[in-house]
């Protein structure tokens, strides 16, 4: 898992964030916010405040093979942010992913259309794109939260999702492992198949040589 990076965007991203450090310190995790409060209540390996500067710090990272880019898509300043971030990872030929959430019908209609904006144009830019659709979210809990306990649930459900992909990415790390050592494995017995031949006819070849000199003798 030290090839993956995680960008967190916005509260949610802060969310998935501090549980990802909470339980695997070995992937590599960025956080972008513009509220100084959520900077104290994040724990990732590095903060970048949209007010002084990002973009210039965003070039300084190294950022590992796969990136994963997490969050709430809705407010459209995040969005133009997100989009930048994926199109210039995107040039650096990184494997850019996305897991993010679709905006609840009560965030209104700019924030429902921003976000239909930018998943036809991520669709174009990412590896793989997730959606996880808030409304669905909240019919299938089937009960009454307020907003904060909302995206809480939000980020826990986008989370999982993250696992679940850490989970995929892994096991074809195992498999290529598998097949690897099982040609290898392969390879060795053919390896030595070959010497036996080799021993063979080497030792008929040994033998004829005894029985022509015993004739010409």
């Amino acid at each position: 898992m030290s090839d993956i990076s995680v960008i967190g965007i916005g509260n949610v991203g802060r969310l998935i964030i501090n549980k990802i450090n909470e339980f695997n310190n070995k992937i590599q995790t960025i956080y972008i916010t513009k509220d100084q409060d959520e900077i104290k209540e994040c724990y990732a390996n590095i903060i970048l405040n949209l007010t002084e500067n990002a973009e210039k710090k965003l070039e300084q990272i190294i950022f590992r093979k796969r990136i994963f880019v997490v969050g709430h898509i809705g407010e459209k300043e995040w969005n133009q942010v997100n989009v930048e971030i994926c199109q210039k990872l995107k040039k650096e030929n990184k494997e850019v992913n996305e897991i993010c959430s679709f905006p609840f019908t009560f965030e209104g209609r700019t924030a429902l259309n921003s976000a239909s904006d930018i998943i036809r144009i991520l669709n174009k830019e990412l590896d793989q794109l997730i959606i996880i659709d808030c409304d669905l979210i909240l019919r299938d809990v089937d009960r009454k939260m307020s907003i904060k306990e909302a995206f809480k649930l939000v980020a826990e459900i986008l989370y999982s999702n993250l696992q679940d992909t850490f989970r995929n990415v892994e096991l074809k790390y195992q498999n290529l492992v598998v097949d690897c050592n099982e040609k290898c494995e392969e390879m060795r017995k053919r390896e030595i198949r070959m010497k036996e031949i080799s021993e063979e006819l080497d030792g008929t070849c040994c033998l004829m040589m005894r029985k022509r000199k015993i004739r010409e003798e």
